[in-house]
């Protein structure tokens, strides 16, 4: 089974050939390139404008990150934001690329299959299936509780594979700074199903 776990953010070269995360809403702005909390406000406001403007935000969606790059052609306003949701409708990545300066929507594009981070609704979705199952709560108890859950997008190659067309988290456990060896435990949030594929798996800190 080819899989990959997307630990972070996913690379979109499809505005710009570099870019930085924005921070936090709470995280102080160091560089002039990031956005405010007040900016990124307003550049997820526009985009989720156009894309119910645009009948786009059909069923379950949620808004999965927010980038920003230089945009070298245009010196009179190089920031540019790249707001992402995924769409559980049709398993798409929904890409809306922003003018902050301008405030002004520059490009929509649907892109099916295009992996992108869990919002923090989604770990968060994940994390309460996952500790309600039997299987994943008798683990827990053998640890006193103590365990902590993290949630990691699975994006899958193989079209048999859950992760190839659902969005499905990989749950890992930690505890006291240090990943456990547990059953692996898939989370389908399209279906809501526990899955639990036939391998362990070790994580290393």
């Amino acid at each position: 089974m080819t899989r990959t776990l997307l630990v972070g953010s996913v690379l979109l070269l499809l505005f710009a050939a570099s870019y930085r995360t924005c921070g936090a809403p709470d995280e102080p702005v160091t560089d002039p390139l990031q956005l405010t909390a007040a900016e990124k406000k307003a550049v997820a406001e526009l985009a989720e404008k156009e894309l119910k403007t645009r009948e786009m935000l059909v069923g379950k969606a949620y808004l999965s990150k927010i980038d920003v790059f230089r945009d070298t052609h245009d010196r009179a306003s190089p920031r540019k934001a790249m707001v992402v949701y995924y769409r559980y409708v049709d398993n798409a990545a929904l890409i809306v690329g922003v003018d902050v300066a301008r405030n002004k929507v520059v490009k929509v594009e649907a892109v099916a299959g295009f992996p992108t981070p869990l919002a923090p609704e989604e770990n968060a979705r994940a994390e309460r299936l996952a500790r309600a199952h039997p299987k994943v709560k008798a683990f827990l108890d053998e640890h006193g509780g103590r365990v902590r859950l993290e949630s990691y997008l699975a994006h899958s190659s193989v079209p048999s594979d859950p992760a190839f067309s659902h969005r499905v988290a990989n749950m890992a456990f930690r505890l006291d700074g240090d990943y456990l060896r547990a059953p692996n435990v898939d989370v389908d949030l399209t279906d809501g199903r526990i899955l639990f594929p036939d391998r362990t798996v070790m994580l290393s800190k």
